[in-house]
Protein backbone atom coordinates (compact mmCIF):
# COMPACT_ATOMS: atom_id res chain seq x y z
CA UNK A 1 0.00 0.00 0.00
CA UNK A 2 1.76 3.66 -0.74
CA UNK A 3 1.96 5.69 1.78
CA UNK A 4 2.80 9.91 1.10
CA UNK A 5 4.31 9.85 3.92
CA UNK A 6 7.18 7.59 3.77
CA UNK A 7 7.16 8.40 0.05
CA UNK A 8 8.20 11.89 1.08
CA UNK A 9 10.71 10.88 3.39
CA UNK A 10 12.42 9.35 0.36
CA UNK A 11 12.05 12.44 -1.74
CA UNK A 12 14.59 14.31 1.02
CA UNK A 13 17.60 12.09 0.38
CA UNK A 14 21.33 13.24 1.74
CA UNK A 15 23.03 11.55 -1.20
CA UNK A 16 22.60 10.42 -4.61
CA UNK A 17 25.08 7.48 -6.22
CA UNK A 18 24.74 8.17 -10.13
CA UNK A 19 25.46 4.36 -11.49
CA UNK A 20 26.49 4.99 -15.26
CA UNK A 21 28.04 8.18 -14.94
CA UNK A 22 29.14 8.53 -18.88
CA UNK A 23 31.99 10.49 -20.37
CA UNK A 24 30.04 10.19 -23.75
CA UNK A 25 27.23 11.49 -22.69
CA UNK A 26 28.71 14.20 -21.13
CA UNK A 27 28.52 13.33 -17.75
CA UNK A 28 24.66 14.48 -17.88
CA UNK A 29 23.10 13.24 -14.69
CA UNK A 30 26.36 14.41 -12.66
CA UNK A 31 26.94 17.63 -14.10
CA UNK A 32 22.83 18.03 -13.32
CA UNK A 33 23.12 17.41 -9.57
CA UNK A 34 26.36 19.58 -9.25
CA UNK A 35 25.52 22.56 -11.27
CA UNK A 36 21.25 22.40 -9.94
CA UNK A 37 22.94 22.46 -6.38
CA UNK A 38 22.22 19.02 -4.30
CA UNK A 39 23.18 20.10 -1.10
CA UNK A 40 24.15 16.16 -0.34
CA UNK A 41 27.17 14.51 -1.29
CA UNK A 42 27.34 13.05 -4.76
CA UNK A 43 28.88 9.25 -5.77
CA UNK A 44 29.41 8.69 -9.72
CA UNK A 45 30.05 5.21 -9.92
CA UNK A 46 31.72 3.95 -13.37
CA UNK A 47 34.16 1.07 -13.36
CA UNK A 48 36.03 3.11 -16.84
CA UNK A 49 36.49 6.45 -15.05
CA UNK A 50 38.57 7.34 -11.73
CA UNK A 51 36.69 10.72 -11.49
CA UNK A 52 33.95 12.55 -12.67
CA UNK A 53 33.87 16.83 -12.93
CA UNK A 54 35.96 16.44 -9.93
CA UNK A 55 34.27 13.72 -7.78
CA UNK A 56 35.59 10.47 -7.14
CA UNK A 57 34.22 7.78 -9.21
CA UNK A 58 33.88 4.73 -7.64
CA UNK A 59 33.95 1.02 -9.99
CA UNK A 60 30.60 -0.11 -8.24
CA UNK A 61 27.76 1.39 -5.57
CA UNK A 62 29.20 -1.57 -3.24
CA UNK A 63 32.69 0.33 -3.41
CA UNK A 64 31.30 3.63 -1.68
CA UNK A 65 32.30 4.10 1.46
CA UNK A 66 28.97 4.71 3.06
CA UNK A 67 25.33 4.22 2.17
CA UNK A 68 23.38 5.97 0.02
CA UNK A 69 19.89 7.18 -0.41
CA UNK A 70 18.80 7.73 -3.45
CA UNK A 71 20.06 6.43 -7.04
CA UNK A 72 20.18 7.16 -10.87
CA UNK A 73 20.83 4.33 -12.94
CA UNK A 74 22.10 4.62 -16.50
CA UNK A 75 22.83 1.50 -17.35
CA UNK A 76 22.27 -1.06 -20.25
CA UNK A 77 18.92 -2.55 -18.96
CA UNK A 78 20.05 -6.26 -18.88
CA UNK A 79 22.20 -5.45 -16.13
CA UNK A 80 19.84 -2.70 -14.19
CA UNK A 81 17.96 -5.87 -11.98
CA UNK A 82 21.44 -6.56 -10.32
CA UNK A 83 22.19 -3.20 -9.46
CA UNK A 84 18.71 -2.31 -8.64
CA UNK A 85 19.68 -5.25 -5.72
CA UNK A 86 23.34 -3.65 -5.49
CA UNK A 87 21.90 -0.35 -4.64
CA UNK A 88 19.66 -2.44 -1.74
CA UNK A 89 22.55 -3.38 -0.21
CA UNK A 90 23.77 0.02 0.35
CA UNK A 91 20.38 1.69 1.89
CA UNK A 92 19.20 2.67 -1.30
CA UNK A 93 15.56 3.71 -0.73
CA UNK A 94 14.35 5.52 -4.11
CA UNK A 95 16.22 5.21 -7.48
CA UNK A 96 15.78 6.26 -11.09
CA UNK A 97 16.03 3.83 -13.77
CA UNK A 98 16.92 6.46 -16.52
CA UNK A 99 17.87 3.28 -18.91
CA UNK A 100 15.47 2.05 -21.92
CA UNK A 101 15.02 -1.08 -23.11
CA UNK A 102 12.36 -2.50 -21.54
CA UNK A 103 8.73 -3.10 -22.42
CA UNK A 104 8.41 0.12 -25.07
CA UNK A 105 10.59 -2.35 -27.07
CA UNK A 106 7.19 -4.07 -28.06
CA UNK A 107 9.79 -7.73 -27.63
CA UNK A 108 9.44 -10.39 -25.09
CA UNK A 109 13.07 -9.88 -23.80
CA UNK A 110 12.01 -5.83 -22.81
CA UNK A 111 8.63 -7.34 -21.55
CA UNK A 112 10.21 -9.84 -19.44
CA UNK A 113 13.46 -7.63 -18.26
CA UNK A 114 10.97 -5.12 -16.76
CA UNK A 115 9.23 -7.35 -15.14
CA UNK A 116 12.02 -8.35 -13.66
CA UNK A 117 12.87 -5.10 -12.76
CA UNK A 118 9.53 -5.12 -10.85
CA UNK A 119 9.85 -8.10 -8.74
CA UNK A 120 13.42 -7.08 -7.47
CA UNK A 121 11.86 -3.64 -6.12
CA UNK A 122 9.23 -5.09 -4.50
CA UNK A 123 11.82 -8.03 -2.82
CA UNK A 124 14.81 -5.49 -1.71
CA UNK A 125 12.35 -2.43 -0.69
CA UNK A 126 13.70 -0.09 -3.07
CA UNK A 127 10.65 2.36 -4.61
CA UNK A 128 11.72 3.30 -8.22
CA UNK A 129 10.77 5.39 -11.03
CA UNK A 130 10.16 3.85 -14.55
CA UNK A 131 12.68 2.34 -16.42
CA UNK A 132 12.92 5.15 -19.49
CA UNK A 133 12.11 8.34 -16.65
CA UNK A 134 13.86 10.97 -15.40
CA UNK A 135 12.55 10.82 -12.09
CA UNK A 136 11.67 13.63 -9.99
CA UNK A 137 12.15 17.62 -10.08
CA UNK A 138 11.94 19.10 -6.70
CA UNK A 139 13.30 22.72 -6.38
CA UNK A 140 13.72 22.78 -2.67
CA UNK A 141 15.54 19.78 -2.47
CA UNK A 142 18.02 20.68 -5.19
CA UNK A 143 16.51 17.87 -7.02
CA UNK A 144 16.22 18.21 -10.97
CA UNK A 145 16.70 16.45 -14.38
CA UNK A 146 18.51 19.11 -15.93
CA UNK A 147 21.03 21.65 -14.29
CA UNK A 148 19.24 24.57 -15.72
CA UNK A 149 15.68 24.08 -14.54
CA UNK A 150 14.16 26.77 -12.30
CA UNK A 151 15.10 26.45 -8.83
CA UNK A 152 12.42 28.67 -7.61
CA UNK A 153 9.46 26.67 -5.90
CA UNK A 154 5.67 26.72 -6.30
CA UNK A 155 2.39 25.04 -5.95
CA UNK A 156 1.96 23.14 -9.24
CA UNK A 157 2.63 19.68 -9.58
CA UNK A 158 2.77 17.73 -12.36
CA UNK A 159 2.75 14.00 -12.98
CA UNK A 160 4.15 12.59 -16.86
CA UNK A 161 4.68 9.48 -18.21
CA UNK A 162 7.02 11.20 -20.86
CA UNK A 163 9.73 12.59 -19.69
CA UNK A 164 10.18 14.96 -22.66
CA UNK A 165 6.99 16.53 -21.40
CA UNK A 166 7.52 16.77 -17.67
CA UNK A 167 10.95 18.89 -19.09
CA UNK A 168 8.49 20.92 -21.61
CA UNK A 169 6.21 21.84 -18.96
CA UNK A 170 8.83 23.11 -16.53
CA UNK A 171 10.55 25.07 -19.16
CA UNK A 172 7.42 26.48 -21.29
CA UNK A 173 5.53 26.51 -17.93
CA UNK A 174 8.54 28.56 -16.63
CA UNK A 175 8.11 31.31 -19.21
CA UNK A 176 4.55 31.96 -18.35
CA UNK A 177 4.70 32.12 -14.54
CA UNK A 178 4.20 28.40 -13.64
CA UNK A 179 6.34 27.49 -10.34
CA UNK A 180 6.28 24.41 -9.45
CA UNK A 181 6.55 21.89 -6.04
CA UNK A 182 7.26 18.57 -7.81
CA UNK A 183 7.40 17.52 -11.21
CA UNK A 184 7.79 13.62 -11.53
CA UNK A 185 8.49 11.66 -14.54
CA UNK A 186 7.42 7.94 -14.34
CA UNK A 187 7.98 6.30 -17.55
CA UNK A 188 6.97 2.57 -18.21
CA UNK A 189 5.54 2.24 -14.33
CA UNK A 190 7.38 -0.49 -13.15
CA UNK A 191 6.25 0.00 -9.82
CA UNK A 192 5.51 3.92 -9.03
CA UNK A 193 2.38 4.87 -11.31
CA UNK A 194 0.33 7.53 -11.93
CA UNK A 195 -2.14 6.46 -9.30
CA UNK A 196 0.41 6.49 -6.28
CA UNK A 197 1.87 9.32 -7.60
CA UNK A 198 -1.41 11.27 -7.76
CA UNK A 199 -2.23 10.17 -4.13
CA UNK A 200 1.55 11.85 -2.87
CA UNK A 201 0.15 15.31 -4.62
CA UNK A 202 -2.87 15.19 -3.31
CA UNK A 203 -1.59 15.10 0.59
CA UNK A 204 1.11 17.17 -0.38
CA UNK A 205 0.24 20.72 1.27
CA UNK A 206 2.54 22.67 -0.62
CA UNK A 207 0.80 21.30 -3.95
CA UNK A 208 -2.26 23.30 -4.96
CA UNK A 209 -2.90 22.25 -8.60
CA UNK A 210 -1.98 19.09 -10.27
CA UNK A 211 -1.35 18.42 -13.71
CA UNK A 212 -1.28 14.95 -15.52
CA UNK A 213 0.31 13.71 -18.71
CA UNK A 214 -0.89 10.32 -19.23
CA UNK A 215 -0.29 7.85 -22.35
CA UNK A 216 -1.50 4.31 -20.32
CA UNK A 217 -2.25 2.98 -17.27
CA UNK A 218 -2.28 -0.38 -15.58
CA UNK A 219 -4.98 -0.22 -12.92
CA UNK A 220 -7.66 2.52 -14.16
CA UNK A 221 -10.17 1.84 -11.31
CA UNK A 222 -7.67 2.51 -8.95
CA UNK A 223 -6.76 6.02 -10.86
CA UNK A 224 -9.92 6.93 -11.35
CA UNK A 225 -10.89 6.50 -7.50
CA UNK A 226 -7.71 9.17 -6.64
CA UNK A 227 -8.58 11.31 -9.28
CA UNK A 228 -12.44 11.64 -7.44
CA UNK A 229 -11.06 11.76 -4.36
CA UNK A 230 -8.28 14.56 -5.18
CA UNK A 231 -10.81 16.72 -7.71
CA UNK A 232 -12.71 17.12 -4.16
CA UNK A 233 -9.96 19.12 -2.66
CA UNK A 234 -7.72 20.24 -5.50
CA UNK A 235 -7.65 21.13 -9.76
CA UNK A 236 -6.65 18.32 -11.95
CA UNK A 237 -5.74 19.17 -15.41
CA UNK A 238 -5.32 15.22 -17.48
CA UNK A 239 -3.59 15.72 -20.68
CA UNK A 240 -3.97 12.22 -22.29
CA UNK A 241 -1.62 11.19 -25.16
CA UNK A 242 -2.57 8.23 -27.68
CA UNK A 243 -6.31 9.67 -28.09
CA UNK A 244 -6.02 8.53 -32.24
CA UNK A 245 -5.29 5.46 -33.97
CA UNK A 246 -1.66 6.46 -34.88
CA UNK A 247 -1.37 8.20 -31.50
CA UNK A 248 -1.91 4.90 -29.85
CA UNK A 249 0.48 3.12 -31.49
CA UNK A 250 3.50 5.56 -31.30
CA UNK A 251 2.42 5.06 -26.92
CA UNK A 252 3.13 1.46 -27.16
CA UNK A 253 6.41 2.23 -28.75
CA UNK A 254 7.07 5.13 -26.16
CA UNK A 255 6.00 3.50 -22.69
CA UNK A 256 5.09 0.04 -23.30
CA UNK A 257 1.64 1.46 -22.20
CA UNK A 258 -1.77 0.46 -23.91
CA UNK A 259 -3.38 3.63 -24.53
CA UNK A 260 -7.36 2.34 -24.12
CA UNK A 261 -9.94 4.11 -25.86
CA UNK A 262 -10.39 8.14 -26.26
CA UNK A 263 -14.14 7.85 -25.55
CA UNK A 264 -13.70 5.74 -22.16
CA UNK A 265 -10.93 7.87 -21.34
CA UNK A 266 -13.24 11.30 -21.52
CA UNK A 267 -16.00 9.82 -19.36
CA UNK A 268 -13.95 8.89 -17.09
CA UNK A 269 -12.65 11.66 -16.88
CA UNK A 270 -15.93 13.61 -16.41
CA UNK A 271 -16.83 11.37 -14.09
CA UNK A 272 -13.78 12.30 -11.44
CA UNK A 273 -14.31 16.23 -12.24
CA UNK A 274 -11.24 16.21 -14.04
CA UNK A 275 -10.06 18.88 -16.51
CA UNK A 276 -9.23 17.12 -19.81
CA UNK A 277 -6.74 19.23 -22.17
CA UNK A 278 -5.00 18.26 -25.72
CA UNK A 279 -2.00 19.95 -26.05
CA UNK A 280 1.23 21.31 -23.98
CA UNK A 281 -0.02 25.41 -24.41
CA UNK A 282 -3.28 24.03 -22.98
CA UNK A 283 -2.01 22.44 -19.97
CA UNK A 284 -0.03 25.66 -19.21
CA UNK A 285 -2.82 27.90 -20.16
CA UNK A 286 -5.14 26.11 -17.72
CA UNK A 287 -2.71 25.51 -15.37
CA UNK A 288 -1.88 29.12 -15.11
CA UNK A 289 -5.53 29.82 -14.69
CA UNK A 290 -5.96 27.79 -12.10
CA UNK A 291 -2.86 28.92 -10.57
CA UNK A 292 -3.83 32.94 -10.40
CA UNK A 293 -7.70 33.36 -11.15
CA UNK A 294 -10.26 33.15 -7.89
CA UNK A 295 -13.07 30.70 -9.29
CA UNK A 296 -15.33 32.82 -11.44
CA UNK A 297 -19.18 33.77 -9.84
CA UNK A 298 -20.69 33.70 -12.98
CA UNK A 299 -20.25 34.39 -16.89
CA UNK A 300 -21.05 38.15 -17.06
CA UNK A 301 -17.20 39.04 -18.92
CA UNK A 302 -16.46 42.58 -19.40
CA UNK A 303 -13.58 43.63 -22.22
CA UNK A 304 -11.60 46.97 -22.25
CA UNK A 305 -10.11 47.48 -26.14
CA UNK A 306 -8.45 49.92 -28.27
CA UNK A 307 -9.96 48.33 -31.23
CA UNK A 308 -13.50 48.04 -32.41
CA UNK A 309 -12.54 45.06 -35.11
CA UNK A 310 -11.07 43.25 -31.88
CA UNK A 311 -14.11 44.05 -29.15
CA UNK A 312 -16.40 42.16 -31.81
CA UNK A 313 -13.71 39.08 -32.09
CA UNK A 314 -13.45 38.89 -28.37
CA UNK A 315 -17.26 39.10 -28.12
CA UNK A 316 -17.89 36.41 -30.55
CA UNK A 317 -15.41 33.97 -29.00
CA UNK A 318 -16.90 34.77 -25.12
CA UNK A 319 -20.27 33.55 -26.73
CA UNK A 320 -18.86 31.43 -28.39
CA UNK A 321 -17.49 29.74 -24.98
CA UNK A 322 -20.66 30.22 -23.06
CA UNK A 323 -19.52 33.62 -21.75
CA UNK A 324 -21.71 36.56 -21.49
CA UNK A 325 -20.82 40.02 -22.31
CA UNK A 326 -23.58 42.11 -20.78
CA UNK A 327 -24.87 45.76 -21.87
CA UNK A 328 -23.50 47.44 -19.18
CA UNK A 329 -26.22 49.88 -17.19
CA UNK A 330 -27.00 53.48 -19.01
CA UNK A 331 -25.43 55.24 -16.07
CA UNK A 332 -22.21 53.49 -16.38
CA UNK A 333 -21.89 54.37 -19.94
CA UNK A 334 -22.76 58.04 -19.43
CA UNK A 335 -19.91 58.41 -16.97
CA UNK A 336 -17.59 56.12 -19.46
CA UNK A 337 -18.66 58.94 -22.18
CA UNK A 338 -17.68 61.89 -20.18
CA UNK A 339 -14.17 61.11 -20.03
CA UNK A 340 -13.46 59.40 -23.67
CA UNK A 341 -13.65 61.09 -26.83
CA UNK A 342 -16.83 61.30 -28.31
CA UNK A 343 -16.93 59.66 -31.75
CA UNK A 344 -15.37 56.07 -33.11
CA UNK A 345 -15.81 54.97 -29.51
CA UNK A 346 -18.37 52.01 -28.00
CA UNK A 347 -19.36 52.45 -24.24
CA UNK A 348 -21.86 49.68 -23.90
CA UNK A 349 -19.31 46.72 -23.30
CA UNK A 350 -16.88 45.37 -25.03
CA UNK A 351 -15.62 48.92 -24.39
CA UNK A 352 -14.04 50.43 -27.42
CA UNK A 353 -11.68 53.19 -26.10
CA UNK A 354 -10.30 54.11 -29.48
CA UNK A 355 -7.69 56.84 -29.27
CA UNK A 356 -8.99 57.52 -25.61
CA UNK A 357 -6.48 54.03 -25.16
CA UNK A 358 -3.69 56.61 -24.78
CA UNK A 359 -5.88 58.56 -22.20
CA UNK A 360 -4.50 57.04 -19.01
CA UNK A 361 -6.89 58.67 -16.80
CA UNK A 362 -9.92 57.62 -19.68
CA UNK A 363 -8.28 54.04 -19.58
CA UNK A 364 -8.07 53.73 -15.76
CA UNK A 365 -11.61 55.67 -15.17
CA UNK A 366 -13.15 53.12 -17.78
CA UNK A 367 -11.76 49.68 -16.11
CA UNK A 368 -13.12 50.93 -13.06
CA UNK A 369 -16.18 51.69 -13.85
CA UNK A 370 -16.66 48.19 -15.27
CA UNK A 371 -15.19 46.32 -12.89
CA UNK A 372 -18.30 46.48 -10.33
CA UNK A 373 -20.93 45.18 -13.28
CA UNK A 374 -19.06 41.81 -14.47
CA UNK A 375 -17.98 38.81 -13.35
CA UNK A 376 -14.73 38.66 -14.87
CA UNK A 377 -12.62 41.96 -16.36
CA UNK A 378 -10.22 41.42 -19.40
CA UNK A 379 -7.98 44.01 -20.62
CA UNK A 380 -7.06 43.19 -24.31
CA UNK A 381 -3.37 44.98 -24.03
CA UNK A 382 -2.06 45.51 -27.23
CA UNK A 383 0.82 47.03 -26.86
CA UNK A 384 1.99 47.53 -30.16
CA UNK A 385 0.23 51.37 -30.43
CA UNK A 386 1.60 52.43 -27.43
CA UNK A 387 5.27 51.95 -29.06
CA UNK A 388 3.97 53.55 -31.50
CA UNK A 389 3.42 56.57 -29.70
CA UNK A 390 6.66 56.38 -28.42
CA UNK A 391 8.23 56.49 -31.62
CA UNK A 392 6.49 59.77 -32.25
CA UNK A 393 8.24 61.37 -28.83
CA UNK A 394 5.70 59.98 -26.11
CA UNK A 395 8.63 58.43 -23.82
CA UNK A 396 7.40 55.91 -21.25
CA UNK A 397 3.99 55.20 -21.92
CA UNK A 398 3.83 51.52 -21.71
CA UNK A 399 5.14 51.69 -18.44
CA UNK A 400 2.78 54.19 -17.50
CA UNK A 401 0.13 51.93 -18.85
CA UNK A 402 1.63 48.92 -17.40
CA UNK A 403 1.61 49.98 -14.04
CA UNK A 404 -2.34 51.93 -14.18
CA UNK A 405 -3.02 47.77 -15.24
CA UNK A 406 -1.28 46.10 -12.77
CA UNK A 407 -2.47 48.08 -9.61
CA UNK A 408 -6.04 47.94 -11.34
CA UNK A 409 -5.47 44.16 -11.99
CA UNK A 410 -4.12 43.59 -8.49
CA UNK A 411 -7.45 45.31 -6.91
CA UNK A 412 -9.64 43.37 -8.57
CA UNK A 413 -8.44 39.96 -8.24
CA UNK A 414 -7.72 40.62 -4.58
CA UNK A 415 -11.82 40.93 -4.73
CA UNK A 416 -12.38 37.71 -5.69
CA UNK A 417 -12.99 38.25 -9.45
CA UNK A 418 -10.83 37.07 -12.34
CA UNK A 419 -8.84 39.58 -14.17
CA UNK A 420 -6.90 38.31 -17.17
CA UNK A 421 -4.82 40.32 -19.78
CA UNK A 422 -5.07 39.51 -23.35
CA UNK A 423 -1.36 40.51 -24.61
CA UNK A 424 -1.28 39.65 -28.45
CA UNK A 425 1.97 38.09 -30.23
CA UNK A 426 3.71 41.27 -31.96
CA UNK A 427 6.97 42.65 -33.58
CA UNK A 428 7.42 44.89 -30.69
CA UNK A 429 9.50 42.35 -28.79
CA UNK A 430 11.06 43.87 -25.97
CA UNK A 431 7.83 45.94 -24.85
CA UNK A 432 5.56 43.08 -24.77
CA UNK A 433 8.51 41.20 -22.86
CA UNK A 434 8.54 43.69 -20.74
CA UNK A 435 4.81 43.80 -20.52
CA UNK A 436 4.57 40.39 -20.53
CA UNK A 437 6.92 39.82 -17.32
CA UNK A 438 5.35 42.83 -15.11
CA UNK A 439 2.24 41.29 -15.43
CA UNK A 440 3.67 37.91 -14.73
CA UNK A 441 5.58 39.43 -11.73
CA UNK A 442 2.46 41.31 -10.33
CA UNK A 443 0.61 37.47 -11.03
CA UNK A 444 -2.00 38.57 -13.12
CA UNK A 445 -2.50 36.13 -16.08
CA UNK A 446 -1.65 36.32 -19.63
CA UNK A 447 -2.86 34.85 -22.78
CA UNK A 448 -1.64 35.68 -26.26
CA UNK A 449 -5.12 35.78 -27.68
CA UNK A 450 -9.00 35.82 -26.55
CA UNK A 451 -9.52 32.05 -27.38
CA UNK A 452 -6.59 30.89 -25.58
CA UNK A 453 -8.16 33.10 -22.56
CA UNK A 454 -12.12 32.01 -22.97
CA UNK A 455 -10.82 28.15 -23.39
CA UNK A 456 -9.21 28.64 -19.83
CA UNK A 457 -11.89 30.51 -18.24
CA UNK A 458 -14.43 28.06 -19.70
CA UNK A 459 -12.51 24.88 -18.30
CA UNK A 460 -12.01 26.87 -14.49
CA UNK A 461 -15.66 27.62 -14.43
CA UNK A 462 -16.98 24.48 -15.34
CA UNK A 463 -14.83 22.59 -12.71
CA UNK A 464 -15.81 24.77 -9.80
CA UNK A 465 -19.69 24.51 -11.06
CA UNK A 466 -19.49 20.72 -11.28
CA UNK A 467 -17.43 20.75 -7.77
CA UNK A 468 -19.99 22.36 -5.96
CA UNK A 469 -22.56 20.77 -7.49
CA UNK A 470 -21.21 17.68 -5.78
CA UNK A 471 -20.87 18.72 -2.47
Amino acid sequence: MFDPVSFDNLLRPKSVAIIGASRTRGFYWVRSFLEYGFPGEIFPVNPKEKEVLGLKCYPSILDVPQEVDFAIIAVPAPIVPKVLEDCAKKGVKLATIFSSGFSETGTKEGVLLEKMVAEVAKKVGVRVFGPNCMGVYFPKQGLSFRPDLPKESGSVGFISQSGGNAIGIIICGSVWGLKFSKVFSYGNAADLDSPDLLEYLRWDEETKVIGIYIEGVKNGSKLLSVLKKTTKEKPVVVWKGGVTELGSRAVASHTGALAGSAKIWESALKQANVVSVHSLEEMIDVLCGFSFLPPPKGKDLGIVSISGGSSVVCTDVAARFGFNVPELPRKVQEKIRSVIQPVGVNVKNPIDLASSFFNFDAVEFALREVMDCVDVLIFDFQVHYLTLRESFGERGIVEKMIKIVVDIGCEYLATGKPFLIVLPLTFCENAWLKSKRSFQKAKIPVFTSITRAANTLSKIYNFYQRKRLRE
